[in-house]
């Protein structure tokens, strides 16, 4: 029977490969084994599926272990409904009209637009326009 040689390169793979495996177990090892101190806590907010009916509110919480770099994040999603406010976009000039928006403060989800004639510059005041709802 021949008698198998090993090659150095062999050698060397199978060495990086047991470091490997066992670096990676004392890694995990120690963030299990560590008493997180948690840096200030990154917080994040953003708006999904805005409608007519509300938006979503999803809040993610992200913090850093100082000593062993163990990440914990988690994740909220609240459903709430809009906070709508009227907006004066200005008269527009050459076109003898002036613009209003209803638009979410929270979210910045508008609501609708309307565009109505306007004798102006100077325009009168928005809130003493008798504004008619568009028909959608």
């Amino acid at each position: 029977m021949k008698q198998m040689r090993s090659s150095p390169v062999a050698l060397l793979l199978a060495l990086l490969l047991v470091l490997t495996l066992v670096g990676g177990i004392a890694v995990t090892a120690y963030a299990r084994a560590c008493s997180h101190v948690y840096g200030t806590p990154t917080i994040t907010v953003r708006y999904a599926e805005k409608n007519s009916s509300g938006h979503t509110v999803i809040t993610t919480t992200t913090k850093v272990c100082r000593v062993c770099g163990h990440v914990d994040e988690t994740v909220t999603s609240v459903r709430e409904s809009h906070d709508i406010h009227m907006y004066d976009l200005g008269h527009n000039l050459g076109q003898a009209t002036h613009t209003f928006h209803w638009r979410c403060d929270i979210c910045l989800w508008v609501q609708r637009t309307q565009t109505i004639p306007c004798e102006g510059p100077p325009c009168p005041a928005p809130y003493g326009f008798q504004l008619r709802p568009e028909v959608q």
